[in-house]
């Protein structure tokens, strides 16, 4: 019996803010990829200005076999294959399904550094529960392989006792302890 897996998820770092340009010829050579935007919303003149942009900047996800990722070196607006120890970074499939959903689902998403994990995959994909800093509340999802935090600002009015959040391929729960 034969097993089919997925193509595997790499980054590729582009010249400065040509991931749209990047994304365009990915679609034209048929290449999967996802370019997460965070959705910015600024408050200007009594009025919300919602501004997309991208949340890991010259940065673009591309899933695909070996001679679809040796073929990258031919578009112009990609400077590299973004490697770990040597190796290509490899990204799983759970992490990138939990950056969309926390993008799709939150706006004003921020990134913070933290420590890279290297051989960590889809059961470390993990949100924190709801976090309160200096009377903001906040939820996380952690990224240990690219080493980094997704931080989202929520507001108290969006905080339910149980939450839900999709991680790992499913819908989970968490419960928020910061209502009164």
């Amino acid at each position: 019996m034969q097993m089919i897996c997925d193509p595997t998820w790499y980054i590729v770092y582009t010249k400065r803010l040509l991931e749209k340009k990047v994304m365009q010829q990915l679609t034209k050579r048929k290449i999967d990829h996802y370019c997460p935007m965070a959705r910015m919303k600024k408050h200007e003149n009594n009025r919300i200005i919602l501004n997309h942009k991208p949340l890991f900047p010259s940065y673009v996800f591309v899933q695909g076999n070996d001679n679809q990722i040796n073929s990258l070196s031919r578009i112009s607006s990609i400077l590299s294959i973004v490697h770990r120890f040597k190796e290509p970074a490899i990204i799983s499939n759970e992490e990138i399904k939990g950056i969309r959903n926390f993008v799709e689902r939150y706006d004003n998403v921020l990134l913070e550094k933290t420590q890279l994990f290297v051989n960590h995959f889809s059961d470390t994909t993990q949100a924190g529960p709801v976090q309160q800093e200096e009377g903001n509340y906040f939820i996380n999802l952690h990224l240990p392989s690219l080493g980094y935090i997704l931080k989202a600002n929520i507001g108290l009015e969006s905080v339910k006792p149980a939450d839900v959040l999709f991680l790992n391929g499913e819908y989970q729960a968490f419960t928020s302890k910061v209502a009164n």
